[in-house]
């Protein structure tokens, strides 16, 4: 039988760090940025609900109904936790300003 050596990823060590963070452990300059990059996020989402793609994203979504989890941010309407996921990344990204201040992508609409 083959002895096997636990060595920790970087993703599992990023976890962990993760997971045992509070906010308070974070510098402020940390905070400060991911303050900014919700904002970010929120104001893109509400942007992106008021164009045609985006009401049709909505309409879509809630006409579809299901157990009210999670919140779509720009309406504030509960639709099913995958589906508040779907339409917020979407909405996030659809008039391409997310990230875009510091980025050549749009990282903030995937996460």
């Amino acid at each position: 039988m083959a002895v096997q050596t636990k060595i920790a990823s970087p993703t599992r060590k990023m976890a962990e760090f993760i997971a045992r963070a509070s906010y308070d452990d974070l510098p402020q300059e940390v905070r400060h940025a991911a303050k900014r990059y919700i904002l970010d996020s929120i104001t893109n989402q509400i942007g992106g609900s008021r164009i045609q793609a985006g009401k049709i994203i909505l309409e879509i979504f809630e006409e579809m109904g299901g157990k009210p989890e999670s919140t779509i941010l720009a309406t504030g309407k509960k639709v099913p936790c995958l589906h508040a996921t779907y339409v917020n990344s979407a909405l996030n990204n659809l008039l391409d300003f997310d990230d875009c201040y510091l980025y050549i992508s749009h990282p903030g609409a995937t996460i």
